[in-house]
């Protein structure tokens, strides 16, 4: 019944159980290979989902810039102290701001940002107050507050601000933000107008003084804190925002003229609306 074992190379297994048995063995090697790329390909999709994704930004292949070009301007209203002693009826007139600032990036959060700049504020206030004329007595009686003043105040801002975002702006499509930071305030020449019930008794440009100044008589300081909402542009890294900012004086201005009495001592808060964009 057992066929001839020469071929087998073993004097008692046939060849065919022979072959039987190698072949059992090549095919558990492949099977073995076989599970481990199995294996292996499970493992693949799982490691692929642990890697960071990818911002949303650079779905459109554009890095993250580190600095950005900054344009707005600001409707503003103006909040005057004036002495009291001298001055009645303070009222505020229309104001606004033209900004053009640089935005860097501190870190690689994107959240952390370092704005500077520089900034036209044009403002005025109305009050009444005394007038005197040449070689009269400055007498300071109830009667004689009835003169109207019109100052407009022109300035140039350099505002040094830190901002932090509450999103990754190159990550999302609307972020928010706070921001705050110092203010250096540069007076330039104003325009005074006087006059009463009869007409106009002066019109003039004037020159505005600190009563606290820094380096110069014209410089001094504001203190700024706000915060804003943000369109973020993500094909483009560009943005549009909104702001709401406040603005503390850190000194009081004034003018010195011979019609007008002494110590006018003007104190001035700013509420800024914002609009703007980032290129």
């Amino acid at each position: 019944m057992f066929l001839d074992c020469k071929n087998s190379g073993h004097p008692y297994m046939p060849p065919y159980i022979y072959y039987h048995r190698k072949s059992n063995k090549n095919f558990s090697n492949y099977l073995h290979w076989l599970l481990l790329l199995f294996i292996s390909t499970l493992f693949t999709p799982i490691s692929a989902q642990v890697e960071k994704q990818p911002s949303l930004g650079n779905e459109y292949g554009l890095k993250n810039k580190q600095s950005k070009t900054i344009f707005s301007f600001s409707p503003m209203i103006g909040f005057y102290n004036t002495n009291i002693h001298h001055t009645a009826n303070p009222t505020s007139k229309k104001a606004f701001n033209l900004s053009l600032k640089k935005e860097f990036c501190l870190d690689k959060s994107g959240q952390n940002f370092l704005i500077v700049g520089i900034e036209y504020s044009f403002h005025g206030i109305n009050f009444k107050s005394y007038y005197f004329y040449e070689d009269s007595l400055k007498l300071y009686v109830p009667s004689r507050l009835k003169y109207q003043y019109a100052l407009t105040v022109n300035e140039l801002n350099f505002p040094i601000q830190l901002k932090y975002s509450f999103q990754k702006e190159s990550n999302t499509k609307f972020s928010s933000h706070i921001f705050g930071g110092y203010c250096h305030r540069w007076l330039m020449r104003g325009k005074l107008q006087v006059t009463d019930n009869e007409g106009e008794l002066e019109n003039q440009s004037v020159r505005l003084l600190f009563k606290n100044s820094l380096l110069s008589s014209v410089n001094s300081s504001f203190l700024t804190l706000g915060f804003g909402c943000q369109k973020n542009i993500l094909s483009t890294n560009k943005a549009i925002f909104f702001e709401t900012q406040y603005r503390y004086d850190l000194s009081a201005f004034y003018f010195e003229k011979s019609f007008a009495p002494n110590s006018l001592f003007i104190n001035s808060k700013m509420l800024l609306i914002t609009v703007g964009f980032k290129l």
